[in-house]
């Protein structure tokens, strides 16, 4: 339902201001991302996983490759060198370590949602939600991993760590209540 709501509130947006909306938001986001990923599935079922090399374990693993997943399905799906590829965190996932790397990234990924949470509670939804709206888009294109260290899901759990809230407000709850009749 939210998905629906967003691709016709991008299709509305575009039709008034004509700035692209529907290209960033649909194509990018939903149809090239669903897209792609079935030719990581086709590609990393007969050549070798990168076992995040070009990653964050860059320093600890042997590349298998000389180019990024992205870029390599593009090579052996497309025959384009010069275009990348970029699917979705189930696609890298399995471009990693098949679908142990799939279960790998997700676990991570509810991992950082958690801490998310947890730092962010108590929070205004007014400061919370803008914040991880640009961090949301690198999801849909890439792995939970370089989101966090690259595209901002790490940051706001610092910053939202960091914010002052305001004292819990004491509730009556547990109270006793006199009433008095005052004259």
């Amino acid at each position: 339902m939210g998905t629906v709501f967003l691709a016709w509130s991008t299709v509305i947006l575009d039709r008034f201001f004509s700035f692209g909306a529907v290209d960033i938001v649909v194509n990018r986001m939903l149809i090239t991302a669903g897209h792609l990923t079935p030719y990581y599935l086709k590609v990393y079922e007969e050549h070798n996983w990168h076992y995040w090399s070009y990653s964050f374990l860059s320093g600890i693993v042997e590349p298998t490759h000389e180019m990024t997943p992205g870029f390599y399905v593009s090579v052996m799906s497309f025959n384009r060198p010069d275009i990348q590829s970029n699917a979705n965190m189930f696609a890298d996932g399995y471009a990693n370590l098949g679908y142990l790397g799939i279960i790998i990234e997700a676990v991570f990924l509810a991992m950082v949602l958690l801490l998310i949470n947890s730092s962010s509670r108590g929070l205004p939804i007014q400061i919370v939600m803008p914040t991880l709206i640009l961090p949301a888009f690198a999801l849909c294109n890439g792995s939970p991993f370089t989101g966090f260290l690259s595209f901002g899901l790490g940051l706001p759990i610092i910053m939202f760590a960091l914010i002052p809230r305001k004292k819990p407000m004491e509730s009556n709850r547990g109270r006793r209540r006199h009433l008095s009749f005052r004259q």
